[in-house]
């Protein structure tokens, strides 16, 4: 009898496991689709809100690329190529492998509105502006991915001249800049030069 009760109360354990994934899995979703309904209604920054809070306490890959799609709808390219490239950096999400190849083809429209500037020769813990923005501290870890058109950076640093120049970002060209940030009172680090582009394959 006592065996029988055993293998009663297990069947139970293991059957509401599933159960209780698949009432959370509902809840995750009924949050995402009331920040749709956000969206839907015109409120995109309020969406946006509420997908971020939702990703910070769950990191359900779905609430990202909500962010994403509603930064994309609002011509914020930048933050979208950001936050796509995040979602499909999660590896271990079935949702993310289920979808990766539509994430992907978003993230490829994207970068017809994205260029990479790349910034050499200032000194090291030099912080990169762009537009009145700060993006990074020099030296980049990598480019930046930026949306295109023209950008004027600058560079700021303790005891240094800030530099700065406007640039042109076109689509899917790395655009590089060798900056000459001189001393207060003194002379620049580096001779300053003309961007080089360079197309992006």
């Amino acid at each position: 009898m006592r065996s029988s009760s055993v293998t009663a109360v297990a069947f139970l354990v293991l059957w509401s496991l599933p159960v209780a994934a698949f009432a959370q899995q509902s809840d995750l979703d009924a949050q995402v689709q009331e920040g749709v309904r956000l969206r839907g209604a015109n409120r995109p920054d309020e969406a946006i809100e509420h997908f971020r809070h939702l990703w910070e306490r769950t990191h359900y890959p779905r609430a990202l690329t909500q962010i994403a799609l509603t930064e994309q709808s609002l011509g914020r390219w930048a933050e979208a190529d950001r936050h796509f490239r995040e979602v499909l950096a999660i590896t271990d999400h079935v949702w993310v492998r289920q979808n990766r190849q539509v994430l992907q083809e978003s993230l490829d429209a994207i970068a017809e509105h994205i260029g990479e500037l790349d910034v050499q020769g200032a000194p090291p813990g030099a912080e990169l502006w762009v537009n009145d923005q700060r993006a990074a501290v020099t030296p980049l870890a990598a480019p930046l991915r930026l949306a295109i058109g023209t950008a004027v950076i600058e560079l700021r640093a303790p005891g240094f001249v800030t530099w700065q120049r406007t640039v042109t970002l076109a689509p899917r060209q790395l655009t590089r800049e060798t900056a000459g940030m001189a001393r207060a009172g003194g002379t620049p680090t580096a001779t300053s030069q003309g961007n080089a582009v360079v197309p992006q394959s």
